[in-house]
């Protein structure tokens, strides 16, 4: 008689790989989607040999899977679990980097953009139309730190629904030309006072949005997941 099923974990958010046998060479197994219950059978190290309810099994990065709380099974057990566990999600080296970048983009939104006369302002105190024009005597409408977070927020939620990588990337590099931009901008604004430089106004909550940006960019190539 065979043992019954019993939910013990669920699949995160983002869906997860999975393997014929604990060995991250070996050709990785179907995709496995997100919010689906599982059985652990055995554990070697990071990896989990995982059950599914019709009796299919599998061996998947054991950090990943969400565990179902004692009081909760079948069918409600996926309301008793957290909707994403931010250790599993940061344990995945690619995602956790990008994740890291986007927490620098909106990071350096507080951070000096710009700086002079013992002053100096950050992102929330420039309209994003600055960015395309300098010479604006507007002061209302959308700041470019609200532009940032907005950036920031909206990439930490592909990463987490583990949407299309090009969305992600699409993200990245608007969170890179979102600071280029203002430096462009500020150079041409300064261009034509006497002892001002670009090195001297520029604040360094430029280069953090940037490295942030670049962050998001090439997180997928910082490491590979391991199962």
């Amino acid at each position: 008689m065979s043992t019954p099923f019993v939910s013990t974990h669920l699949t995160p958010i983002a869906g997860m790989d999975s393997w014929p046998r604990p060995d991250a060479q070996a050709t990785p197994g179907p995709r496995i989607s997100e919010n689906l219950e599982v059985q652990v059978l055995d554990r070697a190290g990071d990896w989990a040999k995982v059950m599914f309810s019709n009796g299919w099994s599998a061996w998947v990065d054991g950090r990943l899977l969400l565990p179902v709380r004692a009081h909760g099974g079948g069918a409600g057990s996926q309301a008793n679990a957290l909707p994403f566990d931010l250790s599993a999600l940061l344990a995945d080296r690619p995602r956790g980097f990008a994740v890291g970048g986007a927490l620098l983009v909106a990071l350096s939104s507080v951070l000096p953009w710009a700086r002079g006369g013992g002053r100096s302002a950050n992102s929330f105190d420039t309209p994003a139309v600055w960015l395309v024009d300098y010479k604006t005597t507007s002061r209302s409408g959308i700041k470019i730190g609200v532009l940032l977070l907005v950036l920031s927020i909206a990439t930490v939620v592909v990463i987490v629904r583990g949407s299309d990588k090009r969305v992600e990337l699409s993200l990245g590099i608007a969170s890179i030309a979102v600071p280029a931009l203002y430096l462009v901008q500020l150079q041409r604004a300064i261009s034509g006072e006497p002892g001002l430089s670009i090195t001297d106004s520029a604040g360094f909550g430029i280069p953090v949005a940037i490295a942030g940006g670049v962050l998001v960019l090439v997180a997928p190539r910082l490491g590979q997941r391991r199962g």
